[in-house]
């Protein structure tokens, strides 16, 4: 994504549902039978307070690195 928005040399990227960013869940015993929609206020629920502590997932540190690199 960071790679193709240089090359490309757009001006703004805005990547889709970024409470990825900072928290995800796991596939467990937990989730595994849990329905989309639950999922998505599961990992809402999760993100919610790392986003408010501006507290990154380690995806979320890869692409503030990649994105702060050039």
């Amino acid at each position: 994504m960071v790679k193709l928005s240089r090359h490309l040399d757009l001006e703004f990227l805005s990547p889709f549902w970024m409470q990825y960013l900072y928290a995800y869940l796991d596939y467990d015993e937990a989730t595994k039978d849990v329905g989309y929609s639950r999922i998505q206020k599961m990992s809402g629920a999760a993100a919610w307070p790392k986003i408010q502590a501006h507290s990154l997932s380690p995806t979320g540190e890869v692409y503030r690195e990649l994105i702060s690199s050039h």
